[in-house]
């Protein structure tokens, strides 16, 4: 079983905002993703090769309210940028639930394209009352993951590096050996994310 950094959330006020906010003060692009149906939100992606930032907002807050992460988000919409989840990609979501006793939900959303993603997600509860990581499996053709939708951006992109803060054991028995993640003592959350193109950085 491998853990490595599939994306980041990041929830803002207005997707369209944010979208020229990332080109304007960093140079991201992002593309539009699509809804989540039943909880009331939509995403942008921003492709960063082998994983990519989402902003996500509210679009539907009728919706939003009656839906666990649809309520998170509405809670933390901000018109600044700031890292406030982080998902760990895994290939083996089964052994994941197995030893932190999860259960894993099929999810599914259509991009602008057509293309249907779909995944298997766990730990989400756990983000939402406590702050820690959870857990994807992708069910599609890599070619489709969303951090590849922009193959000028996401091919320029060397390493994406996330810092958390949290209590240090429950953090390394949560996700051992995350690759892409440090862990500094304090409050659990997400601190900053680091984009690498080749000599150039980008912090969020």
């Amino acid at each position: 079983m491998s853990l490595e950094v599939d994306h980041v959330v990041i929830s803002v006020g207005d997707l369209e905002s944010a979208s020229e906010t990332l080109v304007n003060d960093h140079g991201l692009v992002s593309n539009p993703g699509g809804r989540h149906a039943g909880h009331g939100t939509a995403n942008h992606i921003v492709p960063l090769g082998s994983s990519y930032l989402e902003l996500v907002s509210v679009v539907d807050e009728k919706e939003a309210v009656s839906s666990s992460f649809g309520s998170w988000v509405l809670a933390r919409m901000s018109d600044e940028l700031a890292p406030h989840a982080l998902c760990l990609r895994t290939d083996d979501i089964d052994s994941v639930c197995r030893r932190l006793d999860l259960e894993a939900a099929a999810m599914s959303r259509v991009t602008p394209d057509g293309v249907e993603l779909s995944w298997w997600l766990a730990g989400m509860e756990s983000m939402i009352s406590a702050g820690l990581p959870f857990f994807i499996e992708w069910d599609i053709d890599p070619a489709n993951h969303p951090a590849r939708s922009n193959l000028s951006q996401a091919g320029g992109a060397t390493s994406v590096q996330v810092q958390m803060s949290g209590d240090r054991d429950v953090l390394g028995s949560w996700m051992p050996d995350a690759s892409g993640v440090t862990v500094q003592s304090g409050e659990t959350g997400l601190k900053s994310v680091l984009v690498a193109f080749g000599d150039v950085e980008v912090h969020i």
